[in-house]
């Protein structure tokens, strides 16, 4: 995919839930979150919701969401599916609610959202032990 066709991802967040307002479609992000303390690891987090805005795509192309481990090892987790922009200045939305999150370890994950098999936005998530104190 040539740089000049590449799509733009403007918004990128992880959080509790993403409700979608009836008649107008405007969504509120509730929760927003880039840090998860976790009791005791393996941690399979009961849900969270990633929320992306993407733009300057033309017409049907692949994407996928997918989340790394702290060592950016293969994925683990991934979901694939088909974007479509109908116009390359329109903002497509999408939001994602995940459930049973894997957590294995302590350590940064990312989460990636690619676009005909190319990363164009990352978004980092910090994993701690709820043993260790950190100011947030």
């Amino acid at each position: 995919m040539p740089a000049t066709e590449r799509p733009l991802c403007f918004t990128f967040l992880v959080c509790d839930q993403v409700v979608t307002e009836e008649g107008t479609s405007k969504k509120t992000l509730v929760g927003t979150f880039n840090r998860i303390r976790v009791p005791t690891f393996p941690l399979f987090l009961p849900s969270l919701t990633v929320f992306v805005s993407l733009t300057n795509g033309r017409g049907k192309m692949p994407g996928a969401l997918q989340l790394t481990g702290p060592n950016q090892e293969a994925p683990v987790l991934q979901i694939q599916g088909e974007l479509n922009f109908n116009d390359p200045t329109a903002v497509i939305e999408a939001s994602f609610k995940l459930n049973n999150v894997p957590f294995t370890t302590a350590g940064i994950y990312h989460f990636q959202f690619l676009v005909d098999g190319e990363i164009i936005s990352t978004r980092p998530i910090i994993v701690v032990s709820s043993e260790e104190t950190h100011d947030e």
